[in-house]
């Protein structure tokens, strides 16, 4: 992501992402956020939504939920977090979700493409661009990747 998306997220919700002060063997937000800029708006509304949340359970400083990593992997968002309740894992599946169909890149309409062995979501001028195969085929409701419902990663 942009310094300039990463400075937004990391001031605007700076207890959510207080980790990216602590070591990498804590807390891996100090490498920022591993995903292009088409993710900004969902990861803003989903840090916006956690911390609704949080003030909602009236939570304190001590279970505040803390971001362990953000990151692509095989196309799809991997958010991991701690002191996370069953609503903010409903948040973050529903943002996790949303990135099957959005361009990592653009954030217009996307879906999975391929280059050899890494695939990621894009729209088809960006997967052009990258030179990632895209295909007008529908994907079969069965390709769609498997979400977890723990309370650190989406996988």
């Amino acid at each position: 992501m942009s310094p300039k998306n990463t400075k937004h997220l990391f001031d605007q919700y700076p207890r959510l992402y207080r980790g990216r002060f602590e070591s990498i063997q804590i807390n891996l937000m100090r490498f920022g956020f591993e995903c292009a800029d088409g993710w900004f708006d969902i990861l803003d509304r989903l840090s916006k939504k956690l911390e609704e949340i949080a003030r909602k359970e009236d939570r304190n400083e001590d279970k505040w939920p803390i971001t362990i990593q953000v990151k692509e992997k095989f196309g799809t968002l991997r958010y991991s977090f701690g002191y996370a309740s069953e609503d903010m894992n409903q948040a973050k599946l529903a943002a996790c979700k949303e990135t099957w169909n959005t361009c990592e890149d653009c954030g217009q309409d996307g879906k999975k493409c391929y280059k050899g062995m890494w695939e990621r979501t894009q729209c088809k001028s960006c997967a052009e661009k990258n030179d990632y195969f895209w295909s007008d085929e529908e994907a079969d409701e069965e390709e769609a990747p498997m979400v977890k419902t723990d309370i650190t990663s989406c996988s």
